[in-house]
């Protein structure tokens, strides 16, 4: 797989007017010289983020996250890896549900543990 096949979100900024443009191009794409605003030769680029997409045994385009996850549920089934637990909960957090009660008087909360 190439790079210049990969999308990439580029950030513009405008040295002139301030302006900030977000984009979707190829990575093989020429940057934006223009702004679209001020229409001045003033664009830098602000910030820039790579996005790969893989294509396995020609199924849709999947990203590395997504077959990392496919490989470990294939994994957990044929029991070469164990689930891991989750932590315990914290002392303070008895149930998935926040407490709005101790929110409002957290201090009487602390000292006597009654809401």
């Amino acid at each position: 797989m190439s790079i210049a096949n990969c999308n990439v979100y580029r950030v513009y900024r405008c040295c002139n007017c301030k302006a900030e443009i977000g984009i979707n191009q190829l990575a093989s794409d020429d940057w934006f010289k223009n702004c679209p605003m001020c229409k001045q030769d003033e664009l830098i680029i602000k910030s820039a983020k790579l996005s790969i997409n893989t294509i396995v045994d020609g199924q849709t385009p999947q990203t590395i996250g997504s077959l990392a996850d496919k490989n470990r549920d294939i994994k957990l089934k044929n029991g070469e890896i164990k689930e891991k637990k989750k932590p315990p909960r914290p002392w303070w957090r008895k149930s998935d549900k926040i407490n709005f009660d101790i929110l409002k008087n957290p201090r009487r909360y602390i000292e006597t543990g009654k809401t």
